[in-house]
């Protein structure tokens, strides 16, 4: 059963960054400077062809059971993902399904992710942005 805030954190960017077998395309992860690039780290994204970005937006908390004394915190992880504007929609596609492979319908650490779902934001300047976001769950004892 996951503890808190802090070890849902950590066991979501622990099982990302285990997973995730594109180690050409870094991670930005919340409030860090810079991206992990495999086990280096990079300034920013000048020069870079693809990256992505991972948060994780905590949700509501209920009881789990009426009456008991478990609590359930529901939240969404949400993998930006980014290639050049102007090269086709294939590598982020690819992407996508690299983010699929790793969370869909997977438990670990006691966090439950439910089916992903993918969106397309299409071009934001230099970038062509897309998005792949978990529903997740985990429970948590009083």
């Amino acid at each position: 059963m996951t503890t808190g805030f802090e070890v849902e954190r950590q066991s979501i960017e622990d099982e990302f960054n285990t997973g995730w077998v594109s180690s050409t395309c870094p991670i930005k992860f919340q409030n860090l400077n810079g991206l992990v690039k495999g086990t280096s780290m990079i300034n920013d994204v000048k020069g870079l062809t693809k990256w992505c970005r991972l948060e994780i937006l905590p949700a509501a908390s209920n009881n789990a059971v009426v009456g008991g004394t478990t609590i359930r915190h529901f939240g969404n992880i949400v993998i930006n993902l980014f290639t050049k504007s102007g090269t086709g929609s294939d590598t982020i596609r690819e992407l996508a399904d690299d983010v699929y492979d790793i969370f869909k319908n997977k438990t670990f650490d006691g966090i439950h992710c439910e089916a992903p779902f993918f969106t397309i934001e299409g071009n934001n300047e230099e970038w062509f942005q897309a998005t792949v976001t978990i529903p997740y769950y985990r429970d948590q004892g009083v």
